[in-house]
Protein backbone atom coordinates (compact mmCIF):
# COMPACT_ATOMS: atom_id res chain seq x y z
CA UNK A 1 0.00 0.00 0.00
CA UNK A 2 1.40 3.63 -1.05
CA UNK A 3 -0.61 5.75 1.18
CA UNK A 4 -3.65 5.67 3.57
CA UNK A 5 -6.83 4.34 3.20
CA UNK A 6 -8.80 7.70 3.45
CA UNK A 7 -11.86 6.33 1.87
CA UNK A 8 -14.98 6.89 3.91
CA UNK A 9 -15.55 2.91 3.52
CA UNK A 10 -12.16 2.31 5.25
CA UNK A 11 -12.33 4.85 7.59
CA UNK A 12 -15.80 3.78 9.66
CA UNK A 13 -14.59 0.80 11.25
CA UNK A 14 -11.68 1.81 13.20
CA UNK A 15 -13.30 5.52 13.96
CA UNK A 16 -16.25 3.77 15.10
CA UNK A 17 -14.33 1.25 17.54
CA UNK A 18 -12.53 3.92 18.74
CA UNK A 19 -15.35 6.67 19.41
CA UNK A 20 -16.43 3.58 21.72
CA UNK A 21 -13.84 3.37 23.19
CA UNK A 22 -13.59 7.05 24.26
CA UNK A 23 -17.81 6.73 25.10
CA UNK A 24 -16.64 3.68 27.65
CA UNK A 25 -14.20 6.03 29.34
CA UNK A 26 -17.16 8.46 30.14
CA UNK A 27 -19.29 6.05 31.72
CA UNK A 28 -19.74 7.20 35.18
CA UNK A 29 -17.55 4.89 38.27
CA UNK A 30 -20.48 3.83 39.77
CA UNK A 31 -21.37 1.66 36.47
CA UNK A 32 -18.32 -0.04 35.90
CA UNK A 33 -18.41 -2.53 38.50
CA UNK A 34 -20.40 -4.20 36.18
CA UNK A 35 -18.73 -3.69 33.18
CA UNK A 36 -14.83 -4.37 34.08
CA UNK A 37 -14.01 -8.05 32.05
CA UNK A 38 -13.25 -9.82 35.39
CA UNK A 39 -12.49 -13.25 34.18
CA UNK A 40 -13.95 -15.20 37.20
CA UNK A 41 -17.34 -13.46 36.81
CA UNK A 42 -17.73 -14.13 33.37
CA UNK A 43 -16.78 -17.30 34.10
CA UNK A 44 -19.57 -17.48 35.87
CA UNK A 45 -21.76 -16.41 33.81
CA UNK A 46 -21.48 -12.60 33.40
CA UNK A 47 -20.02 -13.42 29.90
CA UNK A 48 -21.11 -9.33 28.34
CA UNK A 49 -17.88 -8.48 30.39
CA UNK A 50 -15.30 -10.02 28.00
CA UNK A 51 -16.94 -7.62 25.67
CA UNK A 52 -17.53 -4.97 27.50
CA UNK A 53 -14.19 -4.31 29.84
CA UNK A 54 -12.17 -4.36 26.61
CA UNK A 55 -13.55 -0.87 25.85
CA UNK A 56 -12.67 0.19 29.40
CA UNK A 57 -8.91 1.54 30.22
CA UNK A 58 -7.23 1.23 32.98
CA UNK A 59 -6.49 5.39 32.55
CA UNK A 60 -6.94 7.84 30.10
CA UNK A 61 -3.31 7.50 28.78
CA UNK A 62 -3.82 3.40 27.95
CA UNK A 63 -7.08 4.68 26.22
CA UNK A 64 -4.95 6.89 24.06
CA UNK A 65 -2.37 4.33 23.60
CA UNK A 66 -5.23 1.66 22.51
CA UNK A 67 -6.36 4.64 20.42
CA UNK A 68 -3.09 5.05 18.89
CA UNK A 69 -2.87 1.39 18.29
CA UNK A 70 -6.34 1.41 16.41
CA UNK A 71 -4.51 4.12 14.26
CA UNK A 72 -1.67 1.73 13.52
CA UNK A 73 -3.60 -0.83 12.26
CA UNK A 74 -5.91 1.62 9.58
CA UNK A 75 -2.55 2.87 8.82
CA UNK A 76 -1.55 -0.71 7.95
CA UNK A 77 -4.26 -2.75 6.86
CA UNK A 78 -7.10 -0.56 6.48
CA UNK A 79 -7.78 -1.32 3.01
CA UNK A 80 -8.17 -5.04 3.93
CA UNK A 81 -11.53 -4.12 6.00
CA UNK A 82 -15.06 -2.14 5.40
CA UNK A 83 -16.83 -1.44 8.07
CA UNK A 84 -18.42 -4.88 9.30
CA UNK A 85 -15.34 -6.93 8.57
CA UNK A 86 -13.41 -4.52 10.67
CA UNK A 87 -16.38 -4.77 13.41
CA UNK A 88 -16.71 -8.73 13.07
CA UNK A 89 -13.20 -9.06 13.96
CA UNK A 90 -12.68 -6.58 16.39
CA UNK A 91 -15.64 -8.77 18.14
CA UNK A 92 -14.07 -12.15 16.91
CA UNK A 93 -10.73 -10.96 18.66
CA UNK A 94 -12.43 -9.70 22.01
CA UNK A 95 -14.46 -13.32 21.75
CA UNK A 96 -10.92 -15.18 21.44
CA UNK A 97 -8.38 -13.16 23.41
CA UNK A 98 -11.04 -12.60 26.28
CA UNK A 99 -12.22 -16.80 26.86
CA UNK A 100 -8.65 -17.07 26.45
CA UNK A 101 -8.27 -14.47 29.45
CA UNK A 102 -10.59 -16.19 30.86
CA UNK A 103 -9.58 -19.61 31.25
CA UNK A 104 -5.62 -19.17 31.49
CA UNK A 105 -4.79 -16.16 32.81
CA UNK A 106 -4.97 -14.92 36.79
CA UNK A 107 -6.14 -11.24 36.32
CA UNK A 108 -8.31 -10.10 38.78
CA UNK A 109 -9.95 -7.58 36.43
CA UNK A 110 -8.70 -7.17 32.68
CA UNK A 111 -8.99 -3.61 30.76
CA UNK A 112 -7.84 -2.50 27.52
CA UNK A 113 -7.66 -3.41 23.88
CA UNK A 114 -4.45 -4.56 23.09
CA UNK A 115 -4.93 -8.07 22.95
CA UNK A 116 -7.56 -7.30 20.15
CA UNK A 117 -5.20 -4.16 18.63
CA UNK A 118 -2.21 -7.69 18.27
CA UNK A 119 -5.26 -9.95 16.96
CA UNK A 120 -5.71 -7.34 14.51
CA UNK A 121 -2.18 -6.97 13.61
CA UNK A 122 -1.57 -10.51 13.33
CA UNK A 123 -4.89 -11.08 11.26
CA UNK A 124 -4.06 -8.14 8.81
CA UNK A 125 -0.35 -8.80 8.33
CA UNK A 126 -1.43 -12.38 6.73
CA UNK A 127 -3.55 -11.33 4.29
CA UNK A 128 -0.25 -8.91 3.77
CA UNK A 129 1.20 -12.12 2.95
CA UNK A 130 -1.70 -14.05 1.28
CA UNK A 131 -1.51 -10.95 -1.03
CA UNK A 132 2.36 -11.17 -1.64
CA UNK A 133 3.28 -7.90 0.48
CA UNK A 134 6.59 -8.68 1.85
CA UNK A 135 6.04 -6.48 5.25
CA UNK A 136 3.58 -9.22 6.32
CA UNK A 137 6.22 -11.52 7.21
CA UNK A 138 8.11 -7.92 8.51
CA UNK A 139 5.29 -7.70 10.93
CA UNK A 140 4.81 -11.16 11.69
CA UNK A 141 8.38 -11.18 12.76
CA UNK A 142 8.10 -7.79 14.31
CA UNK A 143 5.03 -8.70 16.78
CA UNK A 144 6.74 -12.36 17.32
CA UNK A 145 9.65 -10.61 18.70
CA UNK A 146 7.36 -8.63 20.62
CA UNK A 147 5.60 -10.79 22.18
CA UNK A 148 8.23 -13.29 23.10
CA UNK A 149 10.30 -9.94 24.87
CA UNK A 150 7.31 -9.07 26.69
CA UNK A 151 6.56 -12.89 27.94
CA UNK A 152 9.96 -13.85 28.91
CA UNK A 153 11.83 -10.46 30.38
CA UNK A 154 8.07 -8.58 31.27
CA UNK A 155 6.37 -5.26 29.72
CA UNK A 156 8.48 -2.34 30.08
CA UNK A 157 8.07 -0.57 33.85
CA UNK A 158 7.62 2.76 32.01
CA UNK A 159 4.41 1.60 30.12
CA UNK A 160 2.72 0.31 33.25
CA UNK A 161 3.58 3.15 35.09
CA UNK A 162 1.77 5.57 32.80
CA UNK A 163 -1.11 3.12 32.47
CA UNK A 164 -1.03 2.77 36.07
CA UNK A 165 -1.42 -0.76 35.62
CA UNK A 166 -0.19 -4.20 34.47
CA UNK A 167 0.73 -4.90 31.12
CA UNK A 168 -1.74 -7.63 29.57
CA UNK A 169 1.27 -9.81 27.95
CA UNK A 170 -0.49 -13.21 27.96
CA UNK A 171 -3.00 -11.10 26.52
CA UNK A 172 -1.16 -9.80 23.41
CA UNK A 173 0.44 -13.06 23.45
CA UNK A 174 -3.35 -15.03 22.89
CA UNK A 175 -4.28 -11.78 20.40
CA UNK A 176 -1.23 -12.56 18.44
CA UNK A 177 -1.88 -16.53 18.24
CA UNK A 178 -5.71 -16.06 17.41
CA UNK A 179 -4.91 -13.95 14.28
CA UNK A 180 -2.80 -15.86 12.96
CA UNK A 181 -5.06 -19.00 13.67
CA UNK A 182 -8.19 -17.34 12.95
CA UNK A 183 -6.72 -15.89 9.32
CA UNK A 184 -5.87 -19.78 8.58
CA UNK A 185 -9.30 -21.27 9.41
CA UNK A 186 -11.26 -18.56 7.41
CA UNK A 187 -8.43 -19.23 4.44
CA UNK A 188 -9.35 -23.51 4.42
CA UNK A 189 -12.90 -22.61 4.20
CA UNK A 190 -12.73 -19.91 1.58
CA UNK A 191 -9.89 -21.98 -1.02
Amino acid sequence: MLGFPTQLKYIIGPVSVAFFIVIASLIPDNFLETLYFEPNKAFSGELWRIITGQFLHSNNAHMWMNIAGLALVWALHGDHYRIHHFWVLSIAGMLLVGLLVTLFSEYGIYTGFSGVLHFLLAYGAMIDIKNKDKTGYLLIIGLIAKVAYENIFGAAQSTEQLIDASVAVDAHAFGLVTGFLLFIVIKSLYI
